[in-house]
């Protein structure tokens, strides 16, 4: 007797299954193709050293058996593909071996993996992805110099948009962008990539979700633009309250009733929760034209970032008329900022400014120049209500603030000033022709913060200013001032000490420094007469530095190799590294320059 024939359906469901086996990576392959399964380092691996082997298994395509036995396919090789978290990868490496080894990893970084077998016939097989993590460098202190990072960025899974695009039929690829920023953002739940192709958007931008990154596509240049007569577009880009970790990066922002761009707090709604948007990245931006302040950072806005951009013509809005307010950076208690390689210049008042109790914030190699107010302010005068006083019950304006290889230059004002600052550190500036029309070139201020009386309105203290060159056209104004002012019975720019030495003084005319505090009252004194007085300056001198047009040094200085070595300085303002014995001023000497 026959045995009975095998239904066609059952044989077809029989095989199917037959021909899918586990891996062993968690998900299934069809084994009519090559199996490829990543052994090390395991998924999630972290604290890895920088030099990796990556290894995996494989198995060429065949019969279906458990055993693999009567494998047909004849593995060529492999593609490994390698690439920090965040980027795309690269072209892959080809290898004949289940390992290769990866060298000079970033300390510190996520990494994510996978590998490709190819087969002499042409068929091939991708692993699933692993992530592993590099073990942290020991991390700097917050006041060591460091240049700044280079943007980083990932193209996988951009949404892109197009001043041609459409918000309707559009899909958010590159072929088919949307129209506008705000559709794009709409898609957003928090990690996305947004870039914009060469064009005007007029349109405010508002992100809130976290970690989203916003900038021109590569090879191109977006602008966003809004006008500066309409309250109603009061700020070009807006950092909402969860809107943390988030880039801007490459774009030109113009306008704003208020602010080109402003980050947003729940410092005044009245919760527990009093954070704002924080650890933000502003990088290889143009900001300008803006109705008030360019940049806007309020309370417990933390560890803003702000490199290699171009900021100018603030306060050109209707609102900054009669009174003029706007500042080029205005930071009112946002912890940790960093200005660094940035070009600020035809701002309508300060440049920039830290103050509300804002601690250990870095401006650092930026050049300022043409203020209508102060280049750099370390604090400055602030409303009570927006100090921590959990943390800064004294109300002191700013906390371990450093000022470091800056050029401030063509200012109204105080080149640098420090009101009500705790712990200031001022190195290695160039100032030149600054306070024009009052204060001084360096400025010891008076903060009032409204009068009201329960604030501190205390002097600075502990202030430290060293290897700073200070170029005047004019003896009209001392080099140095120290306030007082007898409001409010009586108030102090300056308590106790003054570090100081190592600068470099020149006028056209007479040298002359003023304190004005009654237990210490001087009124025009000489250089000889102000290193008594303060009992510092030992290895600071007047004398003529030497400088270019845009304010480097010439050759046969006296500011060569004549500044104090520091620990916390390490570059110059061009970002070129120090060489002991140091110059004064922002920048080292170079024959070439």
């Amino acid at each position: 007797m026959k045995p009975a024939k095998m239904p066609n359906v059952l044989i077809t469901v029989i095989v199917s299954l037959f021909a899918l086996i586990s891996c062993g990576n968690e998900t299934v392959l069809d084994v009519s193709r090559p199996i490829i399964r990543l052994l090390s380092p395991r998924n999630g691996a972290i604290d890895l050293d920088t030099t990796v082997t990556l290894t995996w298994e494989a198995t060429p395509s065949g019969v279906a058996s458990v055993a693999r036995e009567g494998a047909i396919g004849t593995i060529a090789g492999y593609r490994v593909y390698c690439a920090p978290e965040g980027s795309n990868y690269p072209a892959p490496d080809f290898c004949i071996d289940k390992e290769l080894t990866k060298t000079n990893l970033a300390e510190g970084r996520a990494y994510r993996w996978k590998v490709e077998v190819v087969e002499q016939e042409g068929k091939s097989q991708s692993s699933p992805e692993f992530v592993f993590t590099t073990k942290a460098a020991a991390s700097l202190p917050w006041d060591e110099e460091e240049l700044s990072e280079p943007a980083v960025y990932t193209m996988e899974g951009a949404i892109w948009v197009s001043s041609v695009g459409d918000d309707l039929s559009g899909s958010g690829s590159e072929a088919h962008p949307y129209r506008t920023i705000g559709k794009a953002l709409s898609q957003c739940a928090g990690g996305e990539t947004i870039v914009l192709k060469s064009g005007v958007y007029a349109e405010a931008v508002r992100i809130r979700r976290p970690n989203v990154t916003l900038r021109s596509a590569p090879g191109h240049w977006a602008i966003v633009q809004v006008p500066t007569d309409d309250e109603e577009s009061g700020v070009a880009v807006t950092l909402d309250v969860d809107s943390s970790g988030s880039k801007i990066q490459s774009l030109e922002i113009i306008g704003g009733y208020y602010y080109g761009i402003k980050f947003e707090t729940r410092w005044d709604w009245g919760t527990e929760d009093r954070s704002g948007a924080s650890d933000i990245v502003i990088e290889d931006c143009v900001i300008h034209d803006t109705g008030r302040d360019a940049v806007k950072i309020t309370p417990q806005c933390d560890r803003i970032t702000i490199r290699r951009c171009e900021i100018y013509a603030s306060g050109v809005g209707i609102g900054n008329q009669g009174n003029p307010n706007a500042e080029g950076i205005d930071n009112v208690n946002g912890d940790r900022m960093k200005v660094q390689e940035c070009y600020l210049h035809d701002i309508s008042t300060t440049g920039i400014y830290f103050k509300g109790g804002a601690q250990e914030c870095v401006v650092e190699r930026n050049v300022v120049e043409n203020c209508g107010g102060s280049g750099i302010l370390i604090g400055f005068d602030t409303s009570p209500e927006y100090f921590d006083l959990t943390v800064n019950p004294e109300y002191y304006e700013s906390m371990s603030g450093i000022v470091r290889n800056n050029i401030v230059a063509n200012t109204a004002y105080a080149g640098i000033g420090l009101y009500a600052a705790k712990d200031a550190q001022v190195y290695h500036n160039t100032i030149a022709r600054t306070a024009r029309e009052g204060m001084s070139p360096i400025t010891f201020g008076i903060t009032f913060q409204d009068w009201e009386p329960e604030a501190g309105r205390p002097p600075s203290i502990r202030p430290t200013l060293i290897n700073n060159l200070v170029y005047q056209e004019s003896d009209q104004r001392p080099i140095i001032v120290i306030r007082y002012s007898d409001e409010l019975g009586g108030l102090s720019a300056l308590e106790g000490s003054l570090e100081i030495d190592g600068n470099c003084y020149y006028t056209a005319g007479e040298i002359w420094f003023q304190d004005r505090r009654p237990e210490h009252y001087l009124e025009h004194a000489s250089f000889e007469d102000w290193k008594e007085h303060i009992d510092g300056e030992s290895y600071s001198f007047c004398s003529d530095p030497l400088l270019t047009e845009r304010y480097r040094l010439l050759s046969g200085s006296p500011c060569i190799d004549l500044g104090i070595s520091l620990d916390l300085v390490r570059y110059d303002v061009d970002s070129q590294p120090r060489q002991n014995p140091f110059d004064i001023g922002a920048c080292e000497y170079r024959a070439a320059q």
